[in-house]
């Protein structure tokens, strides 16, 4: 089932699919940056690489502009219910059952209408995808469509946010970056492995395994330490150092075999998009936080600052701030 479901799924995700939107990815970051204020500290985590992710995967289903503001504050509230957002659990619970309804019952209705009248979106090429006459239930459609829209949006947000951290951290990489921009993609996939946006997957055992001397039955359930992984000395020459260039680069941010993550194309071409951007629109981009780094989010789920305090200027020059 897994195979059948991944392989429907996979239509919608292809490179050159995808490829197609990028123009619409280049202009939803044109909007976020449009109205930041320069030369004074901005809160880019927020304004910028925190919503980036959901505004793209939003209009890539055929949302309508007017609608993705309520759906992203039904994805916010469903991502508060996993703790690193203040208020009880009791109270981030009711607002993440109140926002999957919301999100099932609006989903639903898209998925009427693209299976009346097919539009030039992901959403119709899910709706549509068959494969050896099967195609997705209603069912299996809006969980994972509810699965992509939160993963996808919590996941490349952290890794934009982490991204621009560690190129402020080592400016050497920033500069490298700024003169030879067709090395982003390659300085991409070290920002995965350097801080992987998701730290751990579950795993369940199937058949009796022994690792480093513990016995492992089946049933057990495990968590893969992936940032752990992704600092392996037997696989990483120097792991602890960031290097933009590091090439062979077989981290494991995005999973591995039949779960590697089916939105890594994209993960990565949004990456890859506003680091190019905002190098080349902000010849100047300081940190606005105090001490070496700022605070972490509260949580071993995902790897990201819980803000990224930032002051950026058009101008080439240091802009003056607190």
């Amino acid at each position: 089932r897994h195979q059948r479901l991944r392989g429907l799924l996979m239509q919608g995700f292809t490179p050159a699919h995808l490829q197609r939107f990028a123009s619409l990815i280049e202009d939803r970051l044109d909007g976020l940056l449009q109205g930041l204020p320069e030369g004074e500290p901005v809160e880019f985590l927020g304004r910028v690489c925190g919503r980036l992710p959901g505004l793209v995967i939003l209009a890539l289903l055929g949302i309508p502009v007017d609608e993705q503001e309520r759906m992203r504050g039904w994805t916010d509230d469903i991502y508060a219910w996993m703790g690193h957002f203040p208020g009880t659990l009791l109270d981030r619970t009711r607002r993440a059952l109140a926002a999957m309804d919301g999100l099932t019952t609006r989903l639903r209705a898209y998925r009427e209408e693209v299976k009346a009248a097919p539009r030039n979106d992901l959403l119709s090429v899910w709706v549509h995808a068959e494969q050896e006459g099967k195609f997705l239930d209603e069912a299996e459609l809006i969980a994972n469509l509810i699965g992509l829209v939160n993963a996808g949006q919590e996941t490349t947000g952290c890794l934009l946010a982490n991204g621009l951290l560690r190129l402020l951290q080592f400016p050497e990489a920033m500069n490298h970056l700024r003169q030879t921009p067709e090395a982003i993609p390659t300085a991409v996939d070290e920002m995965l492995r350097y801080d992987a946006p998701a730290q751990f997957v579950a795993r369940r055992v199937i058949t009796p395994t022994t690792l480093e001397g513990v016995d492992l039955e089946p049933g057990t359930l495990i968590a893969v330490g992936l940032g752990s992984a992704n600092r392996d000395e037997a696989v990483f020459d120097h792991p602890d150092t960031f290097d933009v260039t590091r090439h062979p680069n077989p981290h494991l941010s995005f999973g591995h075999g039949r779960h590697f993550c089916i939105g890594n194309t994209l993960a990565r071409l949004e990456a890859s998009i506003l680091f190019r951007t905002v190098l080349q629109r902000f010849p100047s981009i300081s940190p606005a936080w105090r001490g070496a780094c700022p605070e972490w989010r509260p949580t071993l789920s995902f790897r990201c600052p819980a803000s990224l305090p930032l002051v950026v200027s058009s101008t080439s020059g240091s802009p003056s701030h607190p």
